[in-house]
């Protein structure tokens, strides 16, 4: 994982810093989902565990602030808007779209 000063980088610029296979005591296994806001940095793994921090972590061994557990969950793309954080719904074919939804007459 880069992070870089502000937004994606330009001109082949470094990363400020970079942490790998771990922060703190979670290990970059299988990541499906990850979103930062104003005050907090978050990650989500296939097992459904979400692991939160205050503001993004700058070193690998900071613990997360919070950790989640939902196995049922399937947590894949993630979104704070610094009140909210929300997992995108995945979209259903077309086919099975109109199938479930009422029908418009």
């Amino acid at each position: 994982m880069r992070r870089y000063g502000f937004g994606k980088p330009c001109r082949a610029e470094a990363p400020s810093y970079v942490l790998s296979n771990k922060i703190g005591s979670v290990q970059f296994q299988n990541l499906r989902g990850v979103a930062l806001d104003e005050k907090f940095f978050y990650l989500a793994d296939e097992k459904g565990t979400l692991s939160i921090w205050q503001g993004l972590p700058t070193t690998g061994n900071e613990e997360p602030f919070a950790t989640i557990t939902a196995p049922a969950i399937p947590l894949n793309t993630l979104h704070s808007d610094g009140t909210y954080l929300s997992k995108k719904r995945l979209q259903m074919s077309g086919f099975c779209r109109r199938f479930w939804e009422p029908m418009a007459c």
